[in-house]
């Protein structure tokens, strides 16, 4: 009877450990998506902002029996980069910050506590800790700036709009009237706009774009999770 009892306890104390560990790491895969999806806002993210950004999603999350709390010591700001082999890698505290690591604990010395088991206190176990964690990045999208488009580079030394039959300006009202920089105005006059020579360098360009000076990273097109470590 003895041994029955101990296989019944490490068959379901076991299997509710593994569902709980699953719910857990989908837990720090919401919180650090939603907290790196507001690196494309700024770029002095604190780990307190990250807390209150984080903190939401991870309570609409049950683990076991409870909603996880997240501290300070589970937020870790770092980089993206890719390894010898070509994979994304998370280096914590490398600027600029793109990516954001984020640990939940369901531990003894955690907010949350550890696991309660159904059955492990028969065998002198009477909890387990788990934690889960996941690494989130930013993807900034491209910006790109056509020239002329279909006048075949006749107007080189200008950037401005031709109508073509696109209604870019649509377009980018639909994108959000995104601005950066000087590019403040959908232009569709070539006197309102900045002029450079076909001889100038891209430094040049970026300048008198007022881009050198725009808030970087730009909207981001892409947010997931490149690792869980």
């Amino acid at each position: 009877m003895i041994a029955v009892v101990g296989f019944t306890a490490i068959a379901v104390d076991t299997g509710y450990t593994y569902h709980v560990k699953a719910q857990l790491q989908r837990t720090a895969d919401a919180a650090a998506m939603a907290a790196a999806s507001q690196l494309a806002s700024t770029t002095n993210l604190t780990v307190s902002d990250i807390l209150a950004i984080a903190q939401p999603y991870a309570q609409k999350n049950l683990c076991g029996n409870v909603y996880p709390q997240i501290t300070a010591s589970d937020v870790v700001l770092g980089r993206n980069v890719v390894d010898g082999n070509g994979k994304p890698c998370f280096q914590a505290g490398v600027q600029p910050y793109d990516s954001i690591k984020i640990s939940v604990r369901l531990t003894a010395n955690s907010p949350n506590g550890a696991i309660p088991l159904f059955f492990g206190g028969v065998l002198g176990k009477s909890s387990t800790e788990l934690i889960a964690s996941a690494c989130a990045t930013l993807i900034p999208r491209d910006v790109a700036i056509v020239i002329d488009l279909s006048r075949s580079m006749d107007y080189d030394s200008q950037f401005r709009h031709e109508s073509t039959g696109i209604n870019i300006n649509e377009v980018w009202q639909d994108l959000g009237s995104r601005t950066y920089g000087k590019m403040t105005v959908f232009h569709t006059n070539a006197s309102s706009m900045p002029t450079y020579s076909s001889s100038t360098t891209n430094s040049n360009i970026i300048k008198t774009l007022g881009l050198n000076t725009a808030t970087y990273p730009y909207t981001p097109e892409v947010v997931g999770i490149i690792s869980r470590p």
